[in-house]
């Protein structure tokens, strides 16, 4: 049941992305509901669970990031984990680490991306780059602790069961 419901998520959260955000943009920049929300929640639940988030957000990012497929995969990946590790050492139920996390992660997943497409001869304005990585951080300021609600309901708490 968790699966499914972070799938309906990820994927409403893209939509979003995709279609509402861009009406919000500052100079052709907008953040990530769906970036945002990985970061957070793998913050939250652990590595495993940022590796499954990590992942589904990234192909679901590359599907629109034109020739390069799996840029988005690999860098959330690796950028969910370490978030994880971040959310092993902090106390949950606060906002200032998360958002201050939320913050670094987007930052250091923008500057990836920058260097990746610029090796690539591809035209990047660093300048958006800020932009998303503001929005970002006021998209954790405001949904980090409906976020953490939700990671602490009964349905997303239990594990699977095989027998």
């Amino acid at each position: 049941m968790k699966r499914v419901v972070l799938i309906l998520i990820g994927l409403l959260l893209f939509i979003l992305d995709n279609t509402i955000l861009p009406s919000f943009a500052i100079k052709g920049a907008y953040g990530s509901l769906l970036f945002t929300f990985a970061i957070c929640y793998s913050l939250i639940t652990g590595p495993w669970e940022a590796v499954f988030m990590g992942v589904y957000s990234g192909v679901l990012q590359d599907v629109f990031f034109g020739n390069v497929f799996g840029v988005n995969s690999l860098i959330n990946l690796i950028v969910c984990l370490l978030a994880a590790l971040v959310g092993k050492n902090i106390f949950k139920n606060r906002k200032t680490i998360p958002i201050l996390t939320v913050l670094g992660a987007t930052a250091i997943k923008f500057l990836v991306v920058y260097v990746v497409l610029f090796f690539m001869k591809m035209n990047v304005y660093f300048e958006n780059m800020i932009v998303m990585t503001a929005m970002n951080t006021v998209f954790a300021f405001i949904f980090y602790k409906k976020i953490y609600n939700f990671t602490e309901k009964s349905f997303m708490k239990n594990p699977w069961k095989f027998n």
